[in-house]
């Protein structure tokens, strides 16, 4: 049996309309997933923190928010982008700069936030605007994160 030419470029053709049809699902199931596997592995590694240190971890992101003065929400278009802050960087990171995680319920969503709000960053999750209060709680804090539903 010879297989033609043209029944060969169809059938490539459908398997290539198959799989931009599939791709959007694919891929959120494999972000889901993978978001997932990073949020297990930050609870573990906080679970794993004596009372002390996590207490202290969230200490220290205290006064860094009494730091930054007059709560204001900066400018999320300024001229930032790939500059890093050592204090910042040491602020409840779990060592992956991971800072926590979004859970949004009404969409089922739930992403890793990260340190920052670089392209690289929202590609992997949802970033904290430097500058913003960390997201500890505290009065007059205001902590701003950045995330796209999207596809990466």
């Amino acid at each position: 049996m010879k297989i033609k030419k043209n029944d060969l470029i169809l059938a490539l053709l459908v398997f290539v309309g198959i799989s931009i049809l599939l791709y959007p699902t694919i891929s959120n199931k494999w972000n889901a997933y993978r978001n997932s596997k990073l949020i297990s592995q930050y609870k573990k590694n906080v679970s794993s923190l004596s009372k002390e240190k996590a207490a202290s971890m969230i200490e220290a992101a205290k006064k860094y928010n009494q730091t930054l003065g007059t709560p204001k929400v900066p400018d999320a278009f300024s001229i930032r982008d790939g500059k890093r802050d050592k204090q910042y960087d040491s602020l409840i990171n779990m060592g992956d700069g991971m800072m926590g995680y979004v859970e949004v319920p009404s969409i089922d969503v739930n992403l890793p936030l990260y340190h920052y709000t670089f392209d690289s960053v929202l590609l992997k999750g949802a970033g904290h605007l430097f500058g913003s209060a960390l997201p500890v709680g505290g009065e007059s804090t205001h902590s701003v994160v950045s995330a796209h539903r999207g596809l990466p």
